[in-house]
């Protein structure tokens, strides 16, 4: 498996919970990440409640993903809140929970070259943005010091 969270070697640091024939063994850490992201989304009020859903990239070829289940809270996800999906954003085997009804979002964007993970989120300033401009189309962010942080902006005097 091409992997960025290597399953046949063991991780001393991580507390292994499932058993072997679990599709998520080996891949606590991952799970493990994803939680750590939703609490702190969460308490920063990015993700609220069920809205949101996260994934990791487990593995190229065949692409597998590990993401959230549909319905769970995301500032407080258990490990047992996440299935293992492939590239057609079913469950890689039997058993699992339903996943995120975005699931196909994170198996389009994981198809990108060196994309990790996907974070998605439903922050409610983003939402009422989101829902006020929807007529238009979008909007124009301008003027904000934090756009040279994207890439091929210099200068914060920068319309997009």
């Amino acid at each position: 498996m091409d992997s960025d969270y290597q399953t046949e070697l063991p991780r001393p640091d991580i507390d292994r919970c499932f058993p072997e024939e679990h599709p998520l063994f080996g891949l606590e850490g991952a799970v493990d990440d994803l939680r750590d992201c939703g609490r702190f989304f969460h308490a920063r009020g990015w993700s609220v409640g069920t809205s949101s859903n996260y994934s990791a990239v487990i593995g190229r070829n065949p692409l597998e993903l590990v993401v959230t289940t549909s319905g769970g809270d995301k500032g407080k996800l258990n490990r047992e809140d996440f299935v293992r999906i492939d590239a057609s954003g079913a469950p890689s085997t039997g058993g699992q929970p339903k996943s995120s009804a975005e699931t196909m979002l994170h198996v389009v964007l994981a198809e990108l070259p060196g994309t990790g993970a996907v974070l998605h989120t439903h922050s409610v300033w983003g939402t009422l943005l989101s829902d006020h401009h929807f007529p238009e189309k979008g909007f124009w962010i301008e003027g904000y010091e934090m756009l040279k942080g994207l890439e091929g902006i210099r200068t914060h005097e920068t319309r997009l």
